[in-house]
């Protein structure tokens, strides 16, 4: 989601999303991948341990300089390798 400390979309945040649970992010998750699957498309969702308070995306996995270049959206190798798993899973059905 949102990487921590992304000021940006503060306006965006309530306090429900920052008390987000595991649970409550499998309750959204449920919905979206729902939606999505009418049109055969399959999402691959954030892991529960590379968040951090609520829908934000934990620092350890934001680039070098997310804070002074403002970018909140990209994510470090680890975070790719991670992904990375997520696909290759995937594909092996």
């Amino acid at each position: 989601m949102f990487g921590q400390g992304a000021k940006d979309y503060d306006s965006f945040i309530t306090q429900a999303m920052l008390d987000a649970t595991a649970e409550a992010r499998d309750a959204v998750w449920q919905v979206v991948h729902d939606v999505t699957a009418q049109d055969g498309v399959r999402l691959l969702r954030q892991l529960d341990h590379t968040y951090a308070e609520g829908v934000y995306t934990d620092r350890a996995y934001l680039v070098d300089g997310h804070a002074q270049s403002n970018d909140y959206t990209h994510r470090t190798a680890a975070y790719g390798a991670l992904v990375w798993g997520q696909i290759m899973a995937a594909l092996a059905g």
